[in-house]
């Protein structure tokens, strides 16, 4: 079940919304709503996993956002859309072979007279490339080796 903010940056309703006026959503409308709530959890997860800008709302919320930017804070549109963009993208691809090809880091294979190639994966680990472009902009472009910081595991 999403809970806002603490598994998932995006209500199933949102999503719903958001694929109502987007073309070729055709996966998630069929899909139900357990499954539709699932990846958005992965999606948020996935998404959670990279370096922002800013810095988060509260030290101690479970998720990166929201954020506080400068003097703004919240969460981008950007954001939301990306978890919707990654969510589609695992219920269509994300137990491909093709996924798991990548994720375990081999580069082509051969069957008789077919190959596939896999070129290397360039947006931090999502599978969407749109959702990659929605988050760049928010993505720091280095880490701070001077200054880490940990955060004890639940």
């Amino acid at each position: 079940m999403i809970e806002l903010f603490k598994n998932s940056y995006v209500t199933l309703e949102t999503a719903d919304y958001y694929f109502d006026e987007r073309l070729h959503s055709d996966v998630w409308t069929a899909t139900e709503e357990a499954q539709k709530e699932c990846a958005l959890i992965c999606a948020s997860r996935k998404l959670d996993n990279l370096n922002y800008l800013g810095d988060k709302k509260n030290a101690g919320q479970p998720m990166a956002f929201p954020r506080v930017f400068g003097q703004n804070e919240g969460i981008p549109a950007d954001i939301e859309q990306a978890v919707c963009e990654e969510a589609l993208a695992l219920l269509e691809n994300g137990d491909s072979v093709h996924t798991k090809n990548r994720a375990m880091g081999i580069q082509s294979v051969t069957l008789g007279s077919a190959s596939v190639s896999y070129s290397e994966m360039k947006q931090e680990g999502l599978l969407s490339s749109e959702a990659y472009r929605l988050v760049s902009k928010w993505l720091r472009k280095g880490f701070d080796i001077t200054n880490p910081t940990f955060a004890e595991a639940d």
